[in-house]
């Protein structure tokens, strides 16, 4: 199975008139995209996963509550919203796209999607996934050499996060860095883990 995460591509990150706005995300947008339309006849081996930040105005991480970014991404506004290309994109694979939500405690930032999971290596060769986000609970079952697929925004955070949270469990992850955009300079995520790795 091949599952295509797909980081954090909300109207605030995504449209230049969005509250915290990553360059160059209309462009990784767009290649996602095509690459989404690309796997229509593949749609019965592929997984589409969406995270996004699903904040409360009293977020920890918005400046005004001492933190280090601009008010964005406030839960069931429009600058939440999963961007509607990619969503019509998706709908096109799988009728019920997977949608992580993260950040929705005020008191914790979190970067990475998986960073609050519960895993554990089952004896038949799975994984186990389990969350309780915002109001619901999500368990899913991943085997161990399905593909994971990620891309996003912004590449030097939430993205490389939750490249992160895959890779320290073993699963097999692939950035695909047409669809990410950074807010900082590009860099490799496997040469970036192999040196936190080694410290």
């Amino acid at each position: 199975m091949k599952h295509i995460i797909i980081v954090d591509c909300q109207e605030d990150f995504c449209n230049p008139e969005g509250a915290l706005y990553v360059k160059g995300a209309e462009v990784a947008v767009e290649n996602i995209k095509k690459y989404l339309e690309s796997l229509k006849d593949e749609k019965d081996t592929v997984n589409v996963i969406f995270t996004v930040d699903w904040h409360p105005l009293t977020h920890c991480s918005f400046k005004e509550n001492g933190g280090q970014w601009p008010v964005h991404c406030v839960k069931y506004t429009k600058g939440s919203n999963i961007v509607e290309p990619l969503i019509k994109a998706a709908y096109s694979i799988q009728k019920y796209p997977e949608i992580i939500k993260k950040g929705s405690d005020e008191n914790k930032e979190e970067y990475g999607a998986f960073a609050h999971f519960i895993n554990e290596f089952l004896s038949n060769g799975e994984v186990e996934f389990k969350v309780n986000g915002d109001n619901f609970d999500y368990i899913s079952f991943y085997r161990e050499d399905d593909e994971f697929i990620i891309c996003g925004v912004a590449g030097d955070y939430c993205v490389y996060e939750t490249y992160k949270n895959l890779k320290c469990i073993g699963m097999n992850i692939t950035p695909y860095y047409d669809g990410i955009a950074f807010i900082g300079e590009k860099f490799d995520f496997e040469k970036q883990f192999e040196l936190e790795s080694e410290e």
